[in-house]
């Protein structure tokens, strides 16, 4: 291909002229105008970004410029009003171009909620972005100290604080006070008690007092200030107000002669105790469900404890006031500033209110003498008889074993039965004693076993009581061979095999009746 056609080849596209001057070719080319139309002209496209709220009075807003509309810009900036009907009351540019596009804006009221929007203009119109909205900040929060917190120790529930607010933060300090709640961390929105105690910096005090404020509770208090940047707190402390002594399980024991009763103070109350003891009576004069077992109930009794102790109470009281036989109860109580707390009726401790019969050893109930209390059941045990039978008799059934007998401390009822049912002599022992007169149908006269026999001598026969006859030898229920039986001699306690035509005194005894 000619040199000629190369060049005019590659310049189709344009509109060409060629001038042959000289042997010269001279080349002359217009590019073609139909190639450079890119498009109409429109508005700009623009978007609104982010917003930053620095600090009280300033926000950086961002925006960015992804068209020009196939235009020349001549000016993006946002506009802004502290309402979407006024989102264009001020308008701030910055430079033109494309791309995104940030301004910082300062001089803002602090606290407030500002809308605002991107902007850019060419030749076709103004576009705008989509609004958004952020807020000045109010500065930081106030600060501010609990110093102390106390209840007042009388009749009524108060709670004493002092409080100081350190620094007012970012603007001034509208509210103060303490809150106090039942659980921990709480706010003055979560719930609990709010006790306003006046506004600004400094130190303030105050008290509190309402029936909802409870006794022997913990409560959780923190002093609390509040700003327009919003509420600030304390560190919290807790504090358990005083109230009513609680108080249970009673307890009861024969020492020393004496009737020792005990209880047991579970919570003090937080307040000095004024009088301790127990009030207590014959069950007769007290209802079934314990209502008028107190200290108001003139038919009963109250043993008041001089010396006060802090967590048990222990009372000795004189054995002559009370009734051989009959049954008592007894409930302790404690009384401060508050009231009176009696041993509640109904406690998941059984023992706080005791009841008990007055069964004392050697005492005379009954016909008889008790050598015997049911450690199980303080209401259940067994007497001896005043007297022993009319005369010396001799055991019976001498040479014939009448079957086992024990000698434990069964009381000899088993044992009687044997040797009556076995001895036919009338004037064997056993027969001779399941013929007195004051034997019932549930409850007969029996001989002793050999145990009951010696514990009768231990309780009663050795410390001069029972009317015993320390000269002579006493049988008991308890066969030994079938010759011999065992006796007791009560002028030393002696246990013996004796035989059983020999005759010795015989002393009766039986359960206490209910």
């Amino acid at each position: 291909m000619r040199f000629i056609d190369k060049i005019f080849s590659k310049h189709l596209a344009y509109r060409s002229l060629f001038i042959f001057f000289g042997g010269t070719i001279l080349f002359i080319q217009c590019k073609d105008s139909a190639k450079e139309v890119v498009g109409p002209k429109r508005l700009v496209t623009v978007s609104t970004l982010n917003a930053i709220a620095w600090d009280q009075t300033s926000i950086t807003v961002q925006g960015s410029l992804s068209s020009t509309g196939n235009d020349a810009v001549t000016e993006r900036g946002f506009t802004y009003g502290k309402t979407l009907e006024n989102i264009d009351e001020t308008k701030i540019s910055t430079s033109v171009g494309s791309g995104p596009f940030s301004i910082k804006i300062e001089g803002l009221t602090e606290g407030t909620l500002f809308y605002f929007r991107a902007y850019a203009k060419n030749s076709q119109g103004t576009a705008y972005g989509e609004p958004m909205g952020v807020a000045t900040t109010y500065g930081p929060l106030s600060s501010i100290k609990l110093n102390s917190i106390s209840t007042t120790k009388n009749e009524k529930d108060t709670l004493l604080f002092d409080a100081t607010v350190l620094s007012k933060g970012g603007t001034d300090v509208f509210e103060r006070g303490v809150i106090l709640s039942l659980s921990a961390n709480k706010s003055i929105s979560d719930g609990g008690i709010v006790v306003k105690s006046g506004s600004d910096v400094g130190n303030f005090s105050g008290t509190y007092s309402s029936t909802s404020f409870k006794s022997n509770t913990t409560y959780f208090v923190k002093a609390y200030s509040k700003n327009k940047a919003g509420v600030a707190y304390s560190d919290e402390s807790q504090i358990t107000t005083p109230g009513l002594s609680v108080i249970s399980h009673v307890g009861y024991n024969f020492k020393n002669n004496a009737i020792e009763l005990d209880a047991r103070i579970n919570i003090g109350g937080g307040l000095p105790i004024l009088e301790q003891g127990f009030v207590w009576g014959p069950k007769s004069a007290i209802t079934s469900n314990n209502s008028n077992l107190n200290i108001s109930n003139a038919n009963l009794t109250v043993s008041n404890i001089s010396l006060f102790q802090k967590d048990k109470i222990v009372i000795s009281l004189d054995p002559s006031q009370f009734t051989v036989g009959e049954i008592y109860k007894f409930r302790a109580f404690t009384r401060n500033l508050r009231g009176i707390t009696y041993a509640p009726v109904g406690n998941a401790d059984k023992d706080a209110i005791y009841e008990f019969r007055y069964l004392p050893i050697g005492g005379e109930l009954q016909e008889g003498y008790i050598f015997w209390v049911d450690p199980e059941k303080n209401t259940d045990g067994a007497i001896v008889s005043k007297l022993d039978l009319n005369d010396e008799v001799y055991w019976g059934c001498n040479g014939d074993s009448i079957g086992t007998t024990t000698n434990n401390k069964d009381f000899g009822k088993a044992n009687t039965t044997i040797m009556a049912n076995a001895c036919s002599d009338p004037n064997s022992a056993a027969k001779k004693c399941r013929a007195l007169a004051s034997n019932s149908s549930n409850n007969t006269w029996n001989i002793p076993s050999r145990d009951a026999l010696k514990l009768i001598y231990d309780t009663l026969g050795k410390r001069g009581l029972g009317n015993f006859d320390t000269s002579k030898k006493y049988w008991s229920s308890s066969q030994s061979t079938e010759s011999r039986a065992y006796s007791v001699s009560f002028a030393d306690g002696l246990v013996e095999e004796s035989k059983k035509y020999l005759l010795f005194k015989v002393r009766p005894i039986r359960s206490i009746i209910r």
